[in-house]
């Protein structure tokens, strides 16, 4: 029976031992607060990864779900910005640019479509009903010279007023001649095809419509034998010297553009080729749709190459403006909602912070600053979101490029382990020999349940063990 409690007697230390032992290893994957306390430094509070703004005075959760970290008393006496290690800011691929006084180069780049000048648009009618007998420019797109016959309506009302405008002439009354050739005129007839019925004293029965200017057949509604009123539009006819080039232009831009303003048109199916224009015209209105404001340019185009229909890349030329601050566009932060824009300044001993800038005027290069910065300050012109983005979170500031290189060593002596439940531990591979369990107590274990058959107690020593308490002072035989 004494060998029984004996065994237990062990069993027990072997077991409270392995219990503290994988406490301790349990403490050593605490969070960024465990080595805080190996190094001597206590947090002042935890803040959220994602969210500075939520502080805790004890370790946790954020509402993200993320470990909160710990900041440290030198961190918030620490220099302002970020510290970046030079190898980081290249792997952030971080370029910097100074922020200059100079003149700013207001140039618009835009794009614009060539299109018909509209002035240069003849729509075509008759003036008498009649049928169209001959058809001349039946084919849309087909050029067309000022003067040429488009096509030839025979019109009752037509025949007759011929014969009206002879029977005046043969009554000799100026009166009514001037009548009917004023009629003859109304109805479409031109001033040579009334002395040609006048000199050949009959009517003519076809009568042709012509051209008035040189261009191509813009569109075509009628075909040879239909009938036609005066409100039928048989066909129009397009001019192609002069052009329009409607370019548009952002909302923020409008304040460069004015009417007389230099612009220049090139097309990418000619490369090399510049065509000199001027702002003829600023519409009045946006589009709702795409918020830009129509500009028009006026080119000639006497050989014809500038088509409706092409796009081209405009540039609106501006004056030269008095020196101004400005940093190059790129490296401007807009800010979202009621943000504010920003830019990351390069600081001193390798460190970046954000600022916030109120700016002017943009071109697509550069941007006017009018607060926020000072003349000859670096601005980071690529890699800057990054920065911005890591500068909301202390803890990740004080590791970029500034961690060691080494864990500390950690002390678990005054961890409490006391709350941890080790039953579903197996401690059978581990070794315990050069563990001291003198000032264990095990008078609370219950051993009953325990299997003692197959340890080995031939190297244990009892010759210290007091049984006696245990059986009235004798130990049975």
């Amino acid at each position: 029976m004494d060998r029984r409690w004996m065994i237990a007697g062990g069993l027990g230390l072997l077991l409270g031992a392995a219990a503290g032992w994988f406490a301790a290893g349990s403490g050593t994957a605490g969070g960024a607060g465990s080595r805080g306390e190996a190094v001597g430094r206590e947090p002042l509070y935890w803040v959220a990864p994602m969210d500075p703004s939520y502080r805790r005075d004890e370790p946790g959760k954020s509402p993200m779900g993320m470990d909160l970290l710990p900041v440290y008393e030198e961190a918030a006496i620490e220099a302002p910005g970020v510290r970046i290690s030079p190898t980081l800011a290249h792997n952030f691929g971080v370029r910097l640019a100074s922020v200059e006084r100079a003149p700013l180069d207001l140039v618009i780049d835009t794009l614009g479509t060539v299109a018909l000048a509209e002035p240069g648009i003849e729509h075509v009618h008759p003036r008498v009903s009649g049928w169209i007998e001959r058809l001349v420019a039946d084919t849309e797109g087909n050029p067309v010279r000022a003067g040429q016959v488009l096509l030839e309506l025979y019109s009752p009302e037509l025949m007759r007023a011929q014969e009206e405008f002879l029977v005046a002439r043969a009554s000799r009354d100026e009166g009514l001649v001037e009548a009917s050739r004023a009629r003859l005129r109304a109805l479409g007839m031109s001033i040579e095809q009334i002395a040609d019925v006048a000199e050949r004293g009959r009517a003519r029965p076809r009568m042709a419509l012509r051209a008035g200017r040189d261009g191509f057949l813009l569109s075509l509604g009628v075909r040879e034998g239909m009938y036609v009123e005066p409100r039928t539009e048989v066909m129009a006819i397009g001019a192609l010297d002069p052009v329009w080039v409607n370019a548009e232009v952002f909302e923020r831009q409008v304040p460069g553009v004015h009417v007389g303003q230099s612009a220049e048109l090139t097309l990418d199916y000619l490369p090399g080729e510049r065509w000199p224009a001027q702002v003829d015209y600023v519409y009045p209105r946006l589009s709702p749709v795409v918020r830009t404001l129509r500009v028009r340019l006026v080119l000639p185009n006497p050989n014809g190459v500038l088509r409706p229909g092409m796009f081209g890349s405009v540039r609106l030329f501006a004056a030269e403006t008095a020196p101004t601050l400005q940093i190059p566009a790129e490296a401007l932060i807009h800010g979202v909602g009621d943000a504010m824009d920003r830019v990351v300044v390069a600081l001193d001993d390798h460190r970046y912070g954000a600022r916030a800038v109120r700016v002017g005027r943009r071109t697509a290069e550069r941007v006017e600053i009018l607060a926020g910065l000072r003349e000859g300050e670096r601005v980071v012109a690529s890699g800057q979101f990054l920065i911005d983005s890591e500068s909301d979170v202390d803890a990740d500031l004080l590791r970029m490029g500034s961690a060691p290189s080494e864990p500390a060593e950690m002390d678990h002596s005054e961890m409490d382990h006391s709350g941890m439940d080790h039953s579903e531990m197996d401690h059978s591979e581990m070794d315990h020999s050069g563990m001291d369990h003198s000032g264990m107590d095990h008078s609370e274990m219950d051993h009953s349940e325990m299997d003692h058959s197959e340890m080995d107690h031939s190297e244990m020593d009892h010759s210290e063990m007091d049984h006696a308490g245990e059986h009235g002072g004798e130990l049975p035989r």
